[in-house]
């Protein structure tokens, strides 16, 4: 993913966070690959973001790492839709893809709920 377009994701998910904030723009965390059978670790570029609200399962201060290989392959799926792969192209995400792409990212688990207001 190209660092503009990042960081338009973490800009976008920090002006209009409902309940769930970018908590550093470009990080790296050790996380578990699997290599055949074993699991090894392997330091990887994630998104990191937090709840800033307790919200369901989610205690306050909760945090996530998404992989950036999570979010490109979310963004190559969601390119399948010719809008969004338009949006995308002239690099001017909605709040909503923007939201749709953590949630492809997290398997559904993660629905950031972007607020609609600047």
């Amino acid at each position: 993913m190209k660092d503009s377009m990042y960081l338009k994701i973490v800009n976008m998910i920090h002006r209009h966070r409902s309940w769930v904030d970018a908590l550093v723009p470009k990080n790296e965390a050790t996380l578990m690959a699997r290599s055949g059978v074993e699991l090894m670790p392997v330091l990887r570029k994630t998104m990191t973001l937090v709840a800033v609200r307790p919200r369901s399962v989610y205690p306050k201060g909760h945090v996530w790492d998404i992989p950036e290989d999570r979010l490109d392959k979310a963004v190559r799926m969601l390119k399948k839709d010719k809008r969004f792969a338009s949006r995308w192209k002239s690099e001017n995400p909605s709040r909503e893809d923007v939201g749709a792409i953590v949630l492809h990212a997290t398997n559904g688990f993660l629905d950031i709920d972007l607020d609609k207001f600047d």
